[in-house]
């Protein structure tokens, strides 16, 4: 009969803890490293002994792997395909030889210090190591690459560009479809300095895997102010090819003609009147 109903949205002890759990994943963000192209046969054990120089990892998680497929009990569910053919390792290779991941340490200064991992080599490939929230590449350092063949690593755009002298290359980044991970046909490459940008503009027509590919400036600006151009003069030849408001045709035209001439020749006398009687 003493018993008290409380409304559990009003607990005063559960505001303290959202609180705790917001500063918790705001902390997990700068704690937080990203790996990329990393070789399928790398194992969490490989990782840990690469990474844990630097701190204590508290987990790894691994992702963008190009699965196989597996039959399961749950047909339909893609999480629960992709978590079978990672454990399976059904992975189909033929699109994909690596994968991505996000390594949690126990502070925001070992994350830092883990950067110092970009570009190390791991089993020939070079490691895309940075924080968890992507830093902006300086798009006046990079080109855009574009007619990629769909299958595709990017070991091998990295060894078209250091067999033609440049050896100076940052990053590679290709995009490709999130759920087969597919290439998409196009990405970009980041140097270390502005000269490399201009000399890479040389490999535009340069053949990679039977595809003749395209290397172009990486400038956003400069393909807007382009856009808008070709906007104005678009809108201009609409303007030009836009029919007058006042014409006709056929028949109908020559119609109304007579009938506005008849109109004018009738208003023209009264109004001959009214300018003599304002002269008087």
């Amino acid at each position: 009969k003493n018993l008290k109903l409380v409304n559990p949205t009003k607990n005063s002890k559960e505001q303290p803890k959202r609180k705790f759990e917001s500063e918790n994943n705001s902390l997990n963000n700068e704690q937080t490293i990203f790996v990329g192209n990393i070789p399928l046969q790398t194992d969490e054990k490989k990782l840990k002994k690469i990474f844990s120089s630097h701190g204590k990892i508290i987990r790894i998680r691994k992702r963008s792997f190009a699965i196989e497929g597996i039959k399961i009990s749950q047909p339909g569910n893609q999480n629960v395909v992709k978590k079978a053919c990672l454990i399976t390792k059904k992975f189909d290779q033929n699109v994909k030889k690596t994968y991505n991941a996000y390594i949690v340490f126990e502070s925001a200064e070992q994350a830092k210090k883990a950067l110092q991992e970009n570009g190390s080599d791991l089993d020939g490939n070079r490691l895309r190591v940075d924080s968890s929230t992507p830093t902006k590449q300086d798009p006046s350092k990079s080109v855009f690459i574009a007619n990629l063949p769909y299958k595709i690593e990017e070991e091998e755009v990295r060894n078209m560009f250091l067999e033609n002298g440049f050896s100076d290359i940052d990053s590679i980044r290709l995009i490709r479809d999130s759920e087969t991970q597919l290439g998409k046909g196009f990405g970009y490459v980041s140097f270390n300095n502005l000269y490399s940008v201009g000399q890479a503009l040389r490999l535009n027509g340069a053949k990679l895997k039977n595809n003749i590919i395209r290397v172009e400036i990486c400038q956003k600006n400069d393909r807007k102010k382009k856009s808008d151009a070709n906007d104005e003069k678009t809108e201009k030849k609409w303007k030009a090819d836009e029919p007058k408001k006042e014409s006709f045709e056929g028949k109908r035209s020559d119609e109304l003609k007579g009938a506005l001439r008849r109109i004018n020749e009738k208003k023209e006398p009264e109004k001959k009147k009214k300018a003599i009687h304002r002269k008087k």
